[in-house]
């Protein structure tokens, strides 16, 4: 991959504050629901930015291109995926482990 293609998937900028923090998280969270209903053909920005209740522009400012919202939901659910695989491993308790 080139370096490029490699930065374009890479978010513009990290959010700082809450309020930053809380608008990136909505826009993944849209970018889901989106997914989740319309597939990857059917992902696009001005939908994203639409259903978060963001302008393009906002969305824009943190993700470049729809791959990139791609590439940061993708490493979202891997966290919490090992993070719960994580309470599991470390959990005492039969069912639970």
């Amino acid at each position: 991959m080139k370096t490029s293609r490699r930065q374009s998937l890479k978010p513009r900028k990290v959010p700082q504050q809450s309020r930053a923090q809380q608008t990136v998280a909505t826009i993944l969270e849209a970018a889901a629901l989106v997914l989740e209903v319309k597939g990857s053909d059917g992902l696009n920005t001005n939908l994203v930015a639409q259903r978060a209740g963001v302008s393009v522009g906002t969305l824009y400012q943190y993700f470049p291109n729809k791959d990139a919202l791609i590439v940061a939901l993708s490493k979202r659910e891997l966290a919490v995926f090992f993070a719960e695989a994580q309470a599991r491993c470390t959990s005492r308790r039969g069912r639970a482990r």
